[in-house]
């Protein structure tokens, strides 16, 4: 049920929160804080993207020093803080910054920004931080959600299960009210199963691979074997069936014993013997036609060149930590899902599910993305970490199959919106900017699971003894 930000609770919130970093997670964290009302100190080492004089504007106070010094953190304010956000772009820094406030005995809570969520889940045992995000973890579910459903408003994973954020005024049985006309629902899982690793052969591809000249070769085996069936039947008076038998015993140098020509023409024993040495040349012909394709087939899905043969399966370009969730959301889903990246050896490439078909390729390349299956995709996803690659990625796709949903990842949230409004682009999202509220969420309160910025409000969902919880924290 909805709720809105208590008296007590905004007196609770007036102490300050230090937040380390001022990159796209970080000034993004600030001006929701700002809009709070919520005092901000930031400790950053640089200013890059020209974020000071906002956030500055904003009425927050910046500290050009080095958060992983615990003098630095004591400037700031660290042992009067409400809470601590480390979101620099560094796992490692995060995890300094954390450690030197636990343990300098700061009473805040601490938020960190950490990739590694295997790392993650054991430091929320076994230190002192309040909670670890990963914005691929927090941003993945939506990117996914947004190839789906263009009525799905974000998606998030409690207790185990997927649900989707959906705006509704009939909600299921399963659905979970959170407010008048927003449920959570819940996606059922499918099982997924293991991708066969022995290549998928289509007529079209297997003749394809054949050489000209293997094609050659086995035409003229075949009419020879056509004509010495009717040469035996004529000459030796044999079945129509036993002529067969006879020649393909004869091509495969698998006889003699029952049938023979001892006792026939010099003519039949010479076309014969002709037979056995086109049979023997015929039978390496045809070998090496299959293995050529069976091999090269092998080598070419090793290396990420192969056809893909799926349908109504959802393409994911760029696997990075964002591209490489954002495929497991949409497996757990059940969801056919064919990765590109341009590195054969792309570090998250091994943890992929073996359900998943990996390409090598760019993704703005037309051919590339006909052999991903374009024309018969149900939407292509784009999460490099380059802006341009991700919408010239998403306009190639739209201009071969017009219907699929192209769903992009821009950094920049105000130009993403330009791209939805002006280009032929069904959603373009900012990680950071989906990512940013649960990290604010975090750091004011226990028990977050997700958390959005909709029609100016912070909407948090938190689990409330077991139970989906909602409130709204009005943005000013």
């Amino acid at each position: 049920m909805s709720r809105s930000l208590d008296e007590r609770r905004i007196g609770e919130f007036m102490a300050h929160v230090i937040v380390c970093g001022l990159g796209q997670v970080g000034f993004r964290c600030t001006m929701l804080l700002r809009q709070l009302g919520i005092p901000v100190t930031v400790v950053t080492t640089e200013d890059k993207r020209g974020f000071k004089k906002i956030v500055q504007e904003a009425g927050a106070i910046v500290q050009i020093a080095d958060a992983r010094d615990i003098d630095s953190l004591r400037l700031a304010g660290l042992s009067e803080a409400r809470a601590l956000l480390a979101v620099t772009s560094s796992d490692l820094a995060n995890l300094e910054i954390a450690m030197d406030a636990v343990e300098s005995g700061a009473t805040c809570r601490v938020v960190i920004r950490l990739g590694d969520q295997t790392l993650a889940a054991r430091l929320h045992r076994e230190s002192g931080i309040d909670r670890t995000l990963a914005m691929s973890m927090v941003a993945a579910p939506s990117f996914a959600a947004a190839a789906l459903d263009p009525s799905v408003l974000g998606a998030f994973e409690w207790r185990g299960e997927q649900y989707t954020l959906v705006r509704t005024d009939s909600p299921s049985a399963e659905d979970i009210g959170l407010a008048e006309d927003l449920v959570a629902h819940r996606r059922e899982a499918t099982a997924v199963p293991r991708r066969s690793t022995r290549p998928r052969i289509s007529f079209q591809q297997f003749a394809g691979s054949i050489p000209g000249s293997l094609k050659v070769a086995f035409l003229l085996i075949s009419l020879l074997a056509m004509a010495s069936i009717m040469v035996f039947h004529l000459g030796m008076k044999l079945s129509l069936i036993d002529s067969l038998y006879f020649v393909v015993t004869t091509l495969t140098t698998t006889g003699y014993g029952d049938i023979n020509v001892g006792r026939e023409s010099w003519i039949l024993k010479l076309y014969t013997c002709v037979m056995m040495v086109l049979g023997s040349a015929g039978v390496a012909v045809v070998y090496s036609i299959i293995t050529n394709y069976i091999v090269s087939t092998r080598f070419d899905e090793l290396a990420g060149k192969q056809r893909v043969n799926v349908s109504g399966h959802v393409i994911v370009v760029g696997l990075g930590n964002v591209g490489r969730r954002t495929v497991e959301y949409l497996r757990h889903m059940g969801i056919e899902v064919v990765a590109v990246d341009t590195d054969a050896s792309a570090r998250d490439r091994r943890m992929l599910p073996d359900s998943v078909h990996f390409l090598v390729g760019d993704g703005r390349e037309v051919d590339v993305l006909e052999r991903a299956g374009v024309h018969r995709c149900s939407a292509v996803i784009s999460v490099t970490d380059n802006d341009a690659t991700n919408l010239s990625t998403g306009l190639s796709a739209k201009k071969i199959k017009p219907s699929l949903r192209a769903v992009v990842r821009i950094f920049d949230a105000s130009f993403a919106r330009k791209v939805e409004g002006v280009l032929n682009i069904d959603a373009a999202l900012s990680a950071s900017k989906l990512s940013a509220p649960s990290f604010v969420a975090a750091a004011l309160g226990e028990g977050l699971v997700y958390s959005f910025v909709e029609d100016g409000l912070l909407k948090v969902i938190r689990d409330d003894e077991g139970r989906l919880g909602f409130e709204e924290l009005e943005l000013v």
